[in-house]
């Protein structure tokens, strides 16, 4: 069903209060993994926030 969506699960952290998971991953675009967290919404609850590195 995913065979031609390209990103890597890279980490998971549990953590304690409003999230009980971060999980970590790496896409060409943003709208790639909205995609498939949105055909999983019949199992899980999600938020998506994009990331960047920042040079410090």
């Amino acid at each position: 069903m995913y065979e031609n969506i390209c990103f890597e699960f890279l980490q998971v952290y549990h953590t304690l209060g409003r999230y009980d998971a971060i999980w970590i991953y790496e896409a060409e675009d943003a709208k790639m993994i909205e995609d498939f967290l949105h055909d999983s919404r019949s199992i899980a609850t999600t938020e998506t926030w994009v990331v960047f590195a920042r040079d410090i």
